[in-house]
This record gives structure tokens, C-alpha cells and sequence, in this order.
């Protein structure tokens, strides 16, 4: 397979399912098409004419393109919440209650919803119908099949582990055996979400997309937010994971926030598009000041504990206000630094890195003040897209000065520091466990950093690196 044809493919795979293959994919799925090819003796375009009409020979390559990592209960507090909040509330309404699992792999998710859904609704339970779907055959088929190891069982979660156990039987193996009468009370679809959804589903009083818009661009998930939101009720909920949640705006959803579970519920069926990002980027281009004189440079005085904490806690403010207007708006330093990143992504959306860094040189001094590490992160970033390596290494080394917490700054500096370095080693293992241990808290505050990918995208890369640093040094 050429360079050519491999681009071929990746352009197949977005087109129809909104996924950007990640990088760390790229040697797996090159590999698995080029021995696929080499068994059959196809040639590729051959290929590429087949995956078309051919539900088997795609269903395969989805396989290799896909992560399907789930478990029972994932992000306990979700389902405390429908607990607690709103499936009592869903169960005084006098109507069918409809829950939809959009991604739901190999089913832990659906199966979740619906074991709490019984527990919950209690003799309602007829009038309490579970959707799921997925775009992968081989996922659903599992899902069908109902057969559970304990992997699918974490810590994350286990206070929910009977409602599962309560439906199950275990074999000789010890695997969990689900009983078939609960998963054909669940209506499985094979369902591609990039695509209009016609009238497939009712109108869903609950809808859950979780860790499925990771390797997706801006535009992308857009898409899939519109089809989704589509489905969902005037009045409903949708649950993206806590990392998905602050890069992604819609006209119709609005951020709310109850015992520090974040969700979207749908106020006002408006029409679903442009987005709420694209008028505040419009907003933001109409604001820009060509007559600006630039600021003369300043020295930046190293923070204190206090206010590198203080900084942290505003990117984290930042990633969740910058695309959802949750109904109270922050200090006066938030609302700056709101409109700097708006301002900083219409540079990046326009590829004008040099436009970017002048617009940054020209930020008032106390701006500056008020938040460095963020400044010097924003700076190096630039320098790196234009390619001035030296001026990025600088830039990012200076933003762990202020903020050793800010994990984006030790990846780029991984990226350009030359191949033979020690020190590169050492930074990439850093990052790498800096990324688990972001991932694992659920945390998002860096988000509006990472170009709308999520950052398993950059732990796959990281770890995808490992191994050939480790040879080289």
C-alpha cells in the first residue's frame, strides 16, 4: 500500500464515520489492510470499491480502527445522579420514559442504564423502554450474546456491580452470563451516528454519548451533536464523559452542573446549527483590533505556589465556560482569559500562527500577569506550528516554570527536543503518567488546549513513542 493510498483510506474512514484515525493507529491499520490485501491478492482500490458494498470486509476495518473500551457503571457519579435526580423525577411523568445508550459497544453501558432503570422504576418498569446502538456489527453481536469477564468490572463503578450481578449467572469459567430475557427487553441497532437518524428512535428523555467523539475533529463532532441532539426532548439530558463535555457547543444544549456532575439539557428545539463556538468566533474576529500598537516586552516574575494553583483552577474554568455558557459568569480574570483562548482558536482555525503571536504580544500586561503559564504555553504552541523549534523549546520550558502541572507544555517539548536526548526520555514517562493520571481523575481543564481531540488521543501517541525513544537512548 502506498503513502497515497493509505491517505485514500484515512479520507474513506472520515468521511463516512467522522473519525480521524489518531496517529498511534497508523501502523496498526496499515499493517492490517496491507496483509489482508496480501492473502486475498486484491489490489487496494479494489479494496476500497468492496468496503462500500460489503458489510463484512467494513465491519473488519471499523475493528481495527475503533478503541471499544468500556465497563459496568463507568463514571460512577452519572449514574448516582439518575439515581438520586433524575430518574425519580423521569418516573412521576404519566409518558414512556425512553434511555438510549448511541455508543454503546459491547453493551456495558446499555446494560448499566437499564439494571438501574429496573431498580429505579420499580412497577413502572413497562413503561421504561432502553435503546442501543453502535456502529461496529462485531460489537453488537458480542453485546447480544451477553457474556462478561471481570474486566469489565473496575473500581470505578463497583458500588453498582450487583444491579449487573442481579441479572447475570456465572458459568464454569467465571464469566457473567446475562440472562436473555433483559437483552431482548434492550432494542439493539446497528447505527452509524454521522448519519441523519430519521425516524429509527422516538424522542429520548435521556441520551448517553460517552469516550465517542475522541478521535473526531471540530466539525465532526459537530455532526454527530446535531444527529444527537436531534433525538433528544425538550426537557432531556445528554451525558458526554466529563473530558468530552468542555470543547463541545450546541444552540440547543445548555450546560447545567448538580453535585459536580456536568450534562446538556436540551431547552429550546432551535435550529441546530451554526454553533454556539462558530458566532463566538465570529464575535471574537469582529472584536480583533488591527490598529493595536503592540505592548513593549516585560519580564515575567516567577508565581507563587498560591497563584500557580490559582492559574490551574482558571484553565479549568476556562475549558468549561469557553464553548457552554453555564448561567453565571466568572471573575473578571476568567472572562479575559475566556476571550484570549476564543481569539487564540481563531488564529489556529485560520493557520495564522504569526497573526496568533503578534495578537498575544499585544495582550495588556496585567493579562499576562494574571495567568504566564498559559501565555508561555500559547507562545511555544505557535512557534511550534510555524517550525521555529528553538523559540517553542524555550516558550514551554518557561510555562512549566510557572506550571508544572500543565502537561500539553512536557508533550510538545518531547516532540522537538532532538531525538538523542536523554532528558526526552525522561520527559515522555513523565507526560505519559501525567496523561493516565489526567484521564483517571476525569479532569478537562487543559482541554481547549488540545485542538478538540480528547487526551487519550495524546496518551496513544505517547506511548506509541516509547518504545523507539527508548532504542535511541
Amino acid at each position: 500500500m502506498t503513502d497515497e493510498d493509505f491517505l485514500l483510506l484515512i479520507q474513506f474512514i472520515e468521511k463516512d464515520t467522522g473519525i480521524t484515525l489518531p496517529e498511534s493507529n497508523y501502523h496498526q491499520v496499515r499493517q492490517f489492510i496491507t496483509e489482508g490485501l496480501e492473502h486475498s491478492g486484491q489490489s487496494f482500490h479494489s479494496y476500497l470499491e468492496i468496503l462500500s458494498s460489503n458489510p463484512e470486509v467494513y465491519n473488519r476495518l471499523l475493528e481495527a480502527v475503533t478503541i471499544n473500551e468500556t465497563y459496568f457503571f463507568r463514571e460512577e457519579k452519572h449514574f448516582s445522579f439518575l439515581e438520586e435526580q433524575l430518574f425519580p423525577l423521569l418516573s412521576q411523568k404519566n409518558e414512556d420514559i425512553n434511555i438510549w445508550s448511541a455508543s454503546c459497544s459491547s453493551g456495558e453501558e446499555a446494560l448499566s442504564l437499564y439494571a438501574l432503570g429496573i431498580q429505579v422504576f420499580g412497577n413502572k418498569v413497562s413503561s421504561f423502554h432502553m435503546y442501543a446502538s453502535d456502529i461496529s456489527d462485531d460489537m453488537l453481536t458480542r453485546f447480544r450474546k451477553g457474556i462478561y469477564r471481570n474486566g469489565s468490572f473496575r473500581e470505578d463503578g463497583h458500588s453498582y456491580a450487583p444491579l449487573i450481578q442481579n441479572l447475570a449467572c456465572r458459568d464454569d469459567d467465571g464469566r457473567w452470563m446475562i440472562d436473555s430475557s433483559h437483552i431482548e427487553k434492550i432494542d439493539i441497532k446497528l447505527n452509524n451516528l454521522f448519519q441523519k437518524q430519521g425516524d429509527q428512535y422516538p424522542q429520548m428523555d435521556v441520551i448517553f454519548l460517552r469516550n465517542t467523539l475522541i478521535y473526531m475533529n471540530m466539525e465532526n463532532k459537530r455532526i454527530i451533536i446535531d444527529n444527537v441532539a436531534e433525538k433528544l426532548k425538550s426537557g432531556g439530558v445528554l451525558f458526554l464523559s466529563t473530558s468530552e463535555l468542555p470543547l463541545i457547543s450546541h444552540p440547543a444544549l445548555f450546560v447545567e452542573e448538580q453535585g459536580n456532575v456536568y450534562f446538556f439539557r436540551k431547552h429550546d428545539p432551535e435550529s441546530l446549527s451554526p454553533t454556539l463556538l462558530k458566532k463566538k468566533i465570529v464575535s471574537a474576529v469582529h472584536s480583533l483590533s488591527s490598529d493595536t500598537s503592540a505592548l513593549p516586552p516585560s519580564p515575567i516574575k516567577r508565581e507563587s505556589e498560591r497563584e500557580r494553583s490559582s492559574e490551574q483552577n482558571l484553565c479549568r474554568r476556562v475549558a468549561i465556560r469557553l464553548n457552554n455558557e453555564i448561567c453565571r459568569k466568572g471573575s473578571p480574570e476568567m472572562e479575559s482569559a475566556v476571550d484570549i483562548a476564543i481569539k487564540v482558536l481563531y488564529y489556529l482555525q485560520k493557520n495564522d500562527s504569526t497573526g496568533g503571536l503578534q495578537f498575544l504580544e499585544e495582550c495588556p500586561e496585567e493579562d499576562v500577569r494574571n495567568f504566564p503559564g498559559l501565555f508561555s504555553f500559547l507562545e511555544g504552541y505557535f512557534y511550534y506550528r510555524i517550525g521555529l523549534t528553538a523559540e517553542a523549546e524555550d516558550k514551554f520550558t518557561e510555562c512549566l516554570k510557572y506550571n508544572q502541572d500543565l502537561w500539553p507544555a512536557r508533550y510538545y517539548l518531547v516532540r522537538i527536543l532532538p531525538e538523542c536526548q536523554s532528558r526526552r526520555l525522561d520527559l515522555l514517562q513523565r507526560v505519559i503518567g501525567d496523561i493516565r493520571e489526567y484521564i483517571d481523575n476525569h479532569r478537562y481543564d487543559y482541554q481547549f488546549m488540545l485542538e478538540g481531540f480528547n487526551a487519550r488521543y495524546f496518551l496513544m501517541i505517547c506511548e506509541s513513542m516509547l518504545p523507539d525513544i527508548k532504542g535511541r537512548t
